[in-house]
């Protein structure tokens, strides 16, 4: 036998208050003799006997009831036999973690996995009886507490069950396990199970952590759901080779697959706006396309594979801003490289298909345009400014413009430093080295302005360009390097400077000074930067995963509450916060596949944006189960697998659990209220007969 409470000691003691009680109220009455009333004394003894043994016993049983209600508040446990014997069994506190992670939608010829996962977490609900209280958490990537505490209401929670959906997430074990302890660390009673419902997908056990000392006092039963491993075929990733996206560009559309019956044929689909653009059949696990947006705007592309049973990583889709046409202000000595690059077209009035339209402007006229109606400003070795001019064209870069620079030879050291507050760097010395010129030895690869010198050829036609003088320059710390020569010398810089972006080149288009206005890579790269910066002023990635939060930023004010329109079609305000950069949108986390669209009007004018939310199948689409020692080792010695077809499963669910412990609170306090029914009237017997 146990106790769960230490109230045994404390009720042994009080048992001697009764004691202390009588022996206090004994009555020492001084004997003296008379005569007459001597041959009473014999008539009566006897009746004395029997009203001290009348004493004794109301004294016993005083002391019992004291010595039981103190048991029944320590709670003792039998166990083995004896609990058996008595037929007594423990309360019990229970938490059904239900694994709702997408991939748990995964038909079988039973129904989806999720449904089989919820008929046995109500089976096993079916347990409980009074007294007995249960929770439920539904597994994701994240643990969906959905009682805070422990409830006695076990129909409510069999109602959450049944309403339980499967989600678009992922998985991951850890979150929930901790949950699930931390409810049952709150429960004083004895029996505490965690029913752990789940098809025991690798991907979930990947961010394990040890558990701390004093959690695992609960035992857990592993429900496993599902065959080991399923065959199924998903979308894993969609990269652009050229983002962000040009109007009248081609641009290829890379798919990445996850094939679990490798080597199948795959047919794969290409969707643009709702229209099938093209289509291929897949042999290994990668697939690409090439498509030109031949207009501005939003596009939803979508990429398709034949269903499977796992329908929900068969699509992905993706969103692509498109550019209109994009003013740039070619500024300075040999601006016409520059414009070459940017439109290969020489008439003097572009046509409005192509994405980028150079207009040319002296220095002087940098000072009498309006640099609204330009997205981008370059200056090509310009000298320096003047000061108006200067303070005007940082004006327009910090209310949202984009500026390019050039150093040149002409480039006046001193006055970049001093006077130049939008150059992210600091100027030394120019140096020279013709005979001896440097290279590009460095450059951010995933930086979306060098993401098309991704293949070899492109890659070496960087590594060729030779560069004849240089600034040496201590970036600011804000600054960031996108590039470098041989000599640990920046190659290009960004910074941000208020809404807009500064792209420093350490070069010049001048031939004297660097081959890059000579070379096949100084059309994408220009064209690629002024991409970059008009793409980044919104500051929006519009492809998320499932979990993510939108975000995004509007220059102005906005005239009314916005609103977002999620795949159902439902309805959601977002929150709207002012920051130093404008008015940010932020919506989330996204929880369902498919497309968002966000309608809000700023300073009159009604806007239409859209974004998408794809599922994160880069594990959770490897339908391969984690291997049971595994399972076992991480959530240690308490942990058992129940299996769905052993019959022993119903005499495992039984009021006495099957662990051979009972409790015997209940029926020590019912032979307490016993003992005081018959103390009452024993103690009250000669009052009542007085009466």
């Amino acid at each position: 036998m146990s106790f769960v409470n230490p109230f045994l000691l404390i009720g042994v003691l009080a048992a001697g208050i009764p004691v202390l009680i009588h022996l206090w109220s004994r009555r020492q009455a001084r004997v003296v003799d008379f005569s007459h009333v001597r041959f009473l004394v014999s008539l009566h003894r006897r009746k004395v006997r029997r009203l001290k043994l009348k004493q004794i016993l109301i004294l016993i049983l005083r002391m019992l009831i004291i010595i039981l209600i103190a048991l029944a508040l320590a709670r003792p446990i039998l166990t083995n036999k004896w609990a058996l014997a008595a037929g007594s069994r423990a309360k019990s506190s229970i938490v059904v973690i239900l694994d709702n992670s997408y991939s748990m939608s995964y038909e079988t010829f039973d129904g989806t996995r999720f449904d089989m996962a919820k008929s046995h977490a109500l089976d096993l609900l079916g347990s409980l009886r009074s007294g007995d209280d249960a929770s439920l958490i539904l597994m994701s990537d994240i643990a969906d507490v959905v009682f805070k505490r422990l409830t006695a209401d076990t129909q409510q929670v069999r109602n959450a069950i049944k309403n339980a959906e499967v989600s678009h997430r992922s998985s991951s074990v850890w979150p929930s396990i901790w949950e699930a302890h931390t409810l049952l660390e709150r429960s004083d009673n004895l029996h505490k199970v965690i029913y752990f419902i789940s098809d025991l997908g690798e991907n979930g056990w990947r961010d394990w952590k040890e558990p701390p000392d004093g959690m695992g006092l609960a035992d857990i039963s592993v429900v496993k759901i599902g065959e080991s491993e399923a065959s199924n075929q998903a979308i894993e990733n969609i990269v652009l080779s050229n983002e962000p996206v040009g109007m009248g560009m081609p641009v290829q559309i890379s798919v990445k697959l996850v094939d679990s019956t490798s080597g199948t044929a795959k047919t794969v689909e290409l969707l643009i706006d709702g229209e099938k653009r093209g289509q291929a059949v897949a042999n290994t696990n990668s697939v690409s396309f090439t498509h030109v947006f031949k207009h501005p705007g939003t596009h939803i592309g979508e990429v398709r594979l034949t269903s499977d049973r796992l329908i929900l990583d068969d699509v992905r889709r993706f969103v692509v801003d498109v550019p209109g046409q994009i003013r740039v202000l070619c500024v300075g000595e040999y601006r016409f490289f520059v414009n070459l690059a940017l439109n290969p077209v020489t008439s003097l009035n572009p046509e409005a298909e192509f994405s980028i339209l150079p207009v040319d402007g002296t220095v002087e006229e940098l000072g009498t345009l309006s640099l609204d109606q330009y997205s981008v400003v370059i200056l090509t070795d310009v000298p320096s400014l003047p000061e108006d001019i200067a303070r005007s064209l940082e004006g327009f870069v910090r209310n949202g413009g984009n500026l390019v620079v050039f150093l040149g030879e002409t480039a006046d050291r001193d006055w970049y430093n001093d006077k130049f507050d939008l150059l992210p760097a600091k100027l030394g010395d120019r140096t020279l080295s013709p005979q001896s010129p440097l290279k590009l030895s460095s450059w951010s690869k995933n930086h979306p302005i060098f993401r098309v010198f991704t293949d070899e050829n492109m890659t070496g036609i960087l590594e060729s360009l030779q560069f004849y003088s240089v600034f040496p320059m201590k970036p600011e710390s804000s600054a960031r390097v996108i590039a470098s020569f041989n000599s640990d010398v920046p190659a290009v810089l960004e910074s941000k400077a208020g809404w807009g972006r500064v792209l420093l080149l350490n070069t010049s288009p001048n031939t004297n000074v660097s081959s890059l206005s000579l070379s096949p890579a100084f059309l994408p790269l220009m064209q690629q930067a002024i991409f970059y910066l008009v793409s980044e002023a919104q500051n929006t990635d519009s492809n998320l995963i499932v979990g993510d939060t939108y975000k995004r930023h509007i220059l102005g004010t906005i005239d009314s509450p916005p609103e977002i329109f999620d795949p159902a079609e439902n309805t959601v305000t977002p929150s709207v916060t002012l920051t130093q950069r404008g008015n940010e949108i932020e919506y989330g986390p996204a929880e369902k596949t498919g497309v968002y669209r966000l309608e809000s009007r700023s300073e009159g004018t009604r806007q239409r944006n859209y974004f998408v939310a794809n599922p994160d199948a880069s594990g959770e689409s490897i339908l391969k189960a984690a291997r049971d020692s595994d399972v076992m080792d991480k959530l240690g010695k308490r942990a058992k697998f129940m299996l769905l077809d052993d019959t022993s499963i119903e005499a495992g669910l039984k009021p006495d659990r099957g662990d051979g412990r009972g409790e015997l609170s209940a029926r020590l306090l019912m032979a307490a209220a016993i003992l005081m029914l018959l103390e009452i009237p024993l103690a009250n017997r000669r009052k009542i007969s007085s009466d």
